[in-house]
C-alpha cells in the first residue's frame, strides 16, 4: 500500500512576520492583523513594529487601543474615557483657551465625544475617538507620548503643560488609523523614528513642555530624513524613459 499523501497543511511553510517584511512580529494573531492592514500602515514603521493588535470595532476602538498601549488591557476603554474627561473637567479654562482658539465651542464638542460608558451597545459615531483633539488630551491625561501612524500624516502628541523630567519612564504608545473609522494599537521597539509634533502642541504647549521635543530630537530627525528621502524618490522623474 503506498504511503498516504501528506496533508496540504503539513507541507505549507508557516507564515511569519519576518517573511512578510515585519521582522519583529512573532505572535500568530499579529501576523494575521499585519496581512489585513499592512497596506494601510506606512512602511517606515515596519522594522520597528513588534505588535499590531486589532481591537474590537465597537465604536470604542480608539479608546481600546489606548488602554492596550498603556498596559491596562482592552477592557479598560471606559477608564480611558473617564481619565480623559477628568483631565478636561479639572482644567476647563486651559483647554478652552486652546481648543476654542480657532473653532468656537470645540472644547464642548471634544468633551462630549468622551461621554459614553455603555457596555451593552456600540458607541455612536458622535462618541468615537477623534484626532487631533483627543490626542492632546491623552498625552496630558496619562503623561505619555502618543504617536499617530498614518500613511501620509503621522504625527506625535506630547504633554502640553509639563516637561519630561517629571515623568521619567513615561509610556510611548502608537496607534494607527485604518479605514478612516477603525484604530489599531501598534507596539514599536528599538530606536524608532518619531514623527513631528502635532501643530497644536507646537502652537499651544507651555514653555515647560518644550523639553519633550528636545528629548526626542534625534528620533524626530530620523523621521524627517526618511520622509525627505521618500519625497526625493517620488519627485525623481526618468526623462529618458
Amino acid at each position: 500500500m503506498p504511503p498516504p499523501k501528506p496533508s496540504k497543511w503539513s507541507s505549507k511553510k508557516k507564515e511569519t512576520g519576518a517573511a512578510i517584511g515585519f521582522p519583529l512580529v512573532v505572535h500568530p494573531e499579529d501576523v494575521a492583523a499585519v496581512n489585513r492592514y499592512k497596506g494601510l500602515v506606512p512602511s517606515w514603521s515596519y522594522p520597528y513594529m513588534s505588535r499590531i493588535i486589532d481591537v474590537k470595532p465597537d465604536g470604542n476602538c480608539g479608546f481600546w487601543a489606548i488602554s492596550e498601549g498603556l498596559g491596562m488591557g482592552q477592557n479598560c476603554w471606559r477608564e480611558v474615557r473617564v481619565a480623559m474627561k477628568n483631565e478636561m473637567d479639572r482644567n476647563p479654562n486651559w483647554w478652552r483657551a486652546r481648543l476654542n482658539k480657532d473653532h468656537p465651542e470645540f472644547f464642548e464638542t471634544t468633551h462630549s465625544w468622551l461621554d459614553f460608558f455603555e457596555m451593552v451597545q456600540d458607541a455612536p459615531c458622535n462618541r468615537w475617538f477623534q484626532l487631533p483633539a483627543h490626542g492632546n488630551v491623552v498625552a496630558q491625561a496619562f503623561n505619555c507620548v502618543l504617536i499617530l501612524i498614518e500613511p501620509h500624516s503621522s504625527q506625535t502628541f506630547f504633554p502640553m503643560r509639563e516637561g519630561p523630567d517629571l515623568f521619567r519612564g513615561h509610556p510611548v504608545l502608537a496607534i494607527a488609523n485604518v479605514t478612516d473609522t477603525h484604530w489599531l494599537y501598534i507596539q514599536l521597539e528599538g530606536d524608532f523614528p518619531v514623527p513631528l509634533p502635532v501643530y497644536t502642541w507646537v502652537r499651544f504647549a507651555k514653555e515647560e513642555a518644550y523639553g519633550w521635543r528636545a528629548l526626542y530630537e534625534n528620533c524626530i530627525n530620523d523621521y524627517v530624513r526618511i520622509m525627505s528621502s521618500w519625497q526625493v524618490e517620488c519627485d525623481t522623474v526618468d526623462l529618458t524613459a
